[in-house]
């Protein structure tokens, strides 16, 4: 019963200091987001510096940096997110990204389920084959892995256009995605166990582990981001772009602290991942 209650505080805690991490760091740089906070809230046309100055009283930016922080915090869990003032001017930037979230979701799943798991193949088997040769032909693989979805990007775009066919286009979709993804997993999965297997402390190889799937976290954000501008997939990566394009603050400020907010979910499920793949008992052998 102990051992469960310690759990729970632990999972509790580490779900708290991610809030706190993430909307820190998210709060901190939109400072420098394109675009202007208080010019949603104003009349369309002309207006006086007078009514400027009672909407960015009534926002709390002349507050204190501080209390700003905890406005900010406060309409970002609550959903108060605030209105897009170019993509869809009046409307809420919330349901503007909520509506986007979905099409990602779809597109990601079904890779990120057989990158990882391939990605763990290749990478176990690379360490446990002895041939020098065979070892480093996995490893030019799994570096290539980050260059050629990009040249199938531009490949199946062509494909894309030319067959119409919305299964075979979500397909093409799919390939890119999952070679990059399982690139990351064999190059994680062959640092982390390296790290243990040469002696290194677990808590400093879980240390190193985590901030290896932040950076692959971000590297395939990136890449999302690339395919969905690609082939107007409309998705959270797509409106993204648009938005920074159009300087429209809110829906940037929304993305960008939903996207931070999805981080410490994929670092779990990715350990969770390796270890139900057997990372963890190949690396106590």
């Amino acid at each position: 019963m102990k051992k469960i209650i310690k759990r729970i505080l632990i999972t509790l805690s580490f779900a708290f200091l991610s809030l706190i991490i993430v909307s820190a760091i998210s709060f901190i740089i939109s400072r420098w987001f394109p675009g202007d906070p208080v010019l949603p809230y104003l009349p369309e046309g002309t207006f006086t510096s007078e009514e400027y100055e009672a909407i960015r009283h009534q926002l709390g930016l002349d507050q204190p940096i501080i209390i700003q922080y905890f406005i900010y915090l406060f309409n970002m869990l609550s959903g108060v997110w605030g209105y897009s003032i170019s993509i869809s001017p009046e409307n809420f930037a919330f349901f503007l990204i909520i509506e986007s979230v979905p099409k990602t979701i779809f597109l990601l799943i079904l890779p990120i389920f057989l990158g990882l798991i391939l990605g763990f193949l290749l990478g176990d088997y690379s360490l446990k084959f002895d041939s020098r040769k065979a070892n480093r032909i996995l490893q030019i693989i799994s570096i290539l892995g980050f260059v050629i979805p990009i040249g199938l990007l531009t490949l199946s775009y062509q494909i894309f256009l030319i067959l119409g066919n919305p299964i075979v286009e979500l397909v093409i979709l799919w390939i890119p995605l999952t070679i990059s993804i399982m690139a990351l997993t064999v190059l994680l999965s062959r640092m982390y166990l390296i790290n243990l297997f040469k002696g290194g402390e677990e808590k400093r190889s879980a240390i190193i582990f985590v901030l290896l799937i932040g950076i692959t976290y971000g590297i395939l954000y990136g890449f999302l981001i690339r395919i969905e501008m690609t082939y107007s997939f409309g998705g959270i990566g797509e409106l993204l772009y648009h938005a920074l394009v159009n300087a429209d603050f809110y829906v940037i400020n929304g993305i960008i602290f939903l996207t931070l907010g999805c981080l410490p979910v994929f670092i779990i499920f990715v350990l969770f991942s390796f270890y139900l793949l057997g990372v963890n008992k190949m690396a106590k052998k």
